[in-house]
């Protein structure tokens, strides 16, 4: 459990890391939420029954900017022009 690595000294973006969840990918703010959060769950909390938890509340999406939507078209012109680059020169190799 992420909250008893944490409790034993593993820091927060290693435990997220190894999980699969690089924190460029989601960031440090959130990482640091979510530690906060779980921290001071009991140790024995992930096998309690799910009928004692309590159930999440709906995530609300707040709406995108045309900001956002620039950034995410330059970042997909971009990333379509690097993985060209490499298969140009994967084909040199």
């Amino acid at each position: 459990m992420a909250a008893r690595r944490y409790r034993e000294g593993e820091s927060p973006a290693r435990i997220f890391r190894e999980a699969g969840l690089d924190s460029a990918m989601i960031g440090y703010k959130r990482i640091e939420r979510c530690i906060a959060r779980w921290r001071d769950l009991p140790d024995g909390d992930a096998a309690a029954p799910s009928a004692t938890r309590v159930p999440a509340a709906p995530v609300r999406r707040r709406a995108r900017s045309s900001g956002d939507r620039a950034t995410v078209r330059a970042l997909s012109y971009r990333v379509a022009e690097l993985e060209g680059r490499i298969a140009e020169l994967e084909t040199r190799l």
